[in-house]
Formats: structure tokens, sequence, C-alpha cells
């Protein structure tokens, strides 16, 4: 998960003076296609990333620490719940370049103050393991892409279903066939962790390249 989101990061680097360029010479149309495409390109990198590491989880773990470590259901939830705000990265750096950064950092905050208290109540009263610590870092994180997205809308006047068809869509589309072919490699070759990786991450890499 680290390396989805040093990937999340680099990409969105760039990011900040080319949005304060924008901005101080007055081209608020390019600023918002700027928006649009940072976005489809941030969800673009991370989705593929997180869904092998969702599919393919457990046969990495098998691979790398033997049969005893695999996390199943928690890697899942953690991976895909995590997955939003690092795919939103882009939209966090443009506006960190246009100075409106307060709310989405303030809003970064309380997910990270939810998840703690989520995490206590976890140790304390609900004892559901390492699912429930997973959720207690998950579900914050999935009400601050909401927030995210939201907040970006609002900001540069952007349509949701814009947003979604422009900058969602495409990449999920392309991403459909490619969590489908890692499902059925995983599948296929239920009991051969190597073969699952390899089969999964080559065949669907070819379909999902071009």
């Amino acid at each position: 998960t680290r390396i989805v989101e040093s990937f999340g990061t680099r990409l969105a680097n760039v990011l900040p003076p080319t949005a304060s360029s924008l901005q101080r010479t007055g081209r608020e149309d390019e600023l918002r296609k700027l928006v649009l495409s940072s976005t489809r390109l941030g969800v673009a990198t991370v989705l593929p990333m997180s869904l092998v590491l969702a599919i393919l989880g457990d046969p990495i773990m098998i691979l790398w620490m033997g049969r005893h470590y695999t996390p199943g259901a928690f890697l899942v939830v953690l991976v895909l719940g995590s997955a939003g705000p690092l795919a939103l990265r882009p939209v966090v750096m443009i506006l960190q370049g246009l100075d409106r950064h307060g709310r989405p950092a303030l809003a970064t905050l309380v997910a990270a103050g939810t998840s703690t208290l989520l995490g206590l109540a976890n140790a304390s009263l609900l004892h559901w393991g390492l699912l429930g610590a997973a959720l207690g870092i998950a579900l914050p994180m999935i009400g601050l892409t909401v927030f995210l997205a939201w907040y970006a809308c609002r900001m540069f006047h952007i349509r949701a279903g814009e947003l979604f068809r422009e900058s969602f869509w495409p990449p999920l589309l392309c991403a459909a066939p490619f969590a489908l072919i890692l499902a059925a490699g995983r599948i296929a070759f239920r009991d051969a962790p190597a073969p699952a990786i390899i089969v999964g991450i080559v065949a669907g890499g070819a379909l999902l390249l071009p």
C-alpha cells in the first residue's frame, strides 16, 4: 500500500506549480480540465495496483511469508478503503497550489481522528480483530474520498456526474476486465500462488496496457 501511495504522490507532486500558474493567468477553464484529467490519471494509476493487492494479496503473502500469514479479507478492506484518497491525491495537490487546501487538510485530520476512535472501540469493545482494524481505517477513508470529490466539484464548478463520467468511468471500465483476469487466475491456480500471480498480472497487464 505504501508503494501505491508513492506512485500517486509522485504523479501529484508536479501539479501545484501548474495549477498556480493557470490561476495566476486567469485560465480557469484550463484549470478545470487539469482537475478532470489529473484525477483520471490518478484513478488509472492507483486502481490497477490496488486491485492486484486486493485480489492477489493472499498468494503474494504466501510466497513472501508463508501460508500462516494470509491476510484474507483484512487486506481487501484496507486496500480498497485507502484507494480513494490515494487516487484523489492530484486534486489535493492542485488545491494546495491554489492555497485552497485548508478544508481538505481538516477533513484528513478528522478522518485520522475517527480511525483512531474506531480502532480504540475495536480493541476495547467490539473485538473484531484485524478485520475490525481494517474497517476502522477504511470507513473514514471512504468518507474522506466522498468529501474530496464533493469539494473539488464545488471549487472548480464541476458537476458530480461530469467528474464521474470524465475521471472515474474510463479507468473503471479499463480495470474491470483486468480484475476479472486476476480473479480467474487466482481461482484457476487456487493452490499454486506463483502461477496465479504470474498468469494474472501478465495476462491482465497485456489487456490493460493498450
